[in-house]
């Protein structure tokens, strides 16, 4: 879980993204997104806090993102340990 906190894994190398997602890397608002990724959430969670204060804040940050993430693992687990497999 150390990975979340620290950010790392949204840094990767550029030759590592060419390889793997390479019409991702064409477009200009992606990549935005993956050097930025971090300021929507906190242009959010500021919206959210002066909006409704705390309570807007945790439902619409703190619990979306973590329901997010359980929701993805859930899923990866289904692919890694179950008997479902990853389409093509």
């Amino acid at each position: 879980m150390g990975w979340i906190l620290r950010g790392t894994a949204q840094q990767h190398e550029d030759s590592v993204l060419q390889r793997y997602a390479p019409d991702l890397m064409k477009d200009p608002v992606h990549m935005f997104m993956n050097r930025f990724y971090y300021v929507p959430l906190i242009l959010s969670g500021i919206g959210l806090f002066a909006l409704g204060g705390w309570s807007f804040l945790f439902v619409g940050v703190f619990l979306r993102v973590t329901i997010g993430l359980h929701f993805t693992w859930l899923v990866i687990q289904q692919h890694i340990c179950g008997n479902a497999p990853v389409s093509h």
